[in-house]
């Protein structure tokens, strides 16, 4: 629960995340949620997909040193998907250490319905902590 002082920094964006990324002033951000995005599972429609190079790029402009990126999906292909473009993007490190830095959900995680939806049908959640990687490293 949101203290009313942190409730005043919170800004809610109904729309087109690419948007709201793209006007944001570089290192002004310190954490970032993209939680259960669209997967987008036919290859014909991998394009939509919100991780994508531009993106990334994107989202490292405006993570302040060492801020954070929460990513979390119950879908394995977007998964690997998601793995494959930041270990090309190469800007960003992951601390996970073994199995269950992923696929236990961390403290204080935000859970959505689509998380829950994922619990009900029985699909494994994967949650992801990335790290803006400081220039010098």
């Amino acid at each position: 629960m949101l203290s009313e002082e942190e409730l005043k920094r919170v800004k809610v964006f109904n729309g087109d995340g690419r948007k709201i990324i793209s006007a944001l002033k570089n290192n002004s951000i310190a954490k970032i949620f993209i939680l259960f995005p669209d997967p987008w599972p036919k290859k014909k429609h991998y394009k939509r997909r919100f991780i994508q190079f531009d993106i990334l790029e994107n989202l490292y402009r405006v993570l302040i040193n060492n801020g954070e990126l929460r990513i979390s999906t119950d879908h394995y292909s977007y998964l690997s998907w998601i793995l494959f473009h930041f270990l090309k993007f190469k800007k960003f490190y992951w601390s996970a250490k073994n199995k269950s830095d992923f696929l236990n959900k961390p403290e204080n995680w935000t859970k959505t319905k689509y998380e829950l939806r994922a619990d009900r049908l029985g699909n494994s959640c994967y949650y992801l902590q990335y790290f803006k990687r400081n220039k010098n490293n």
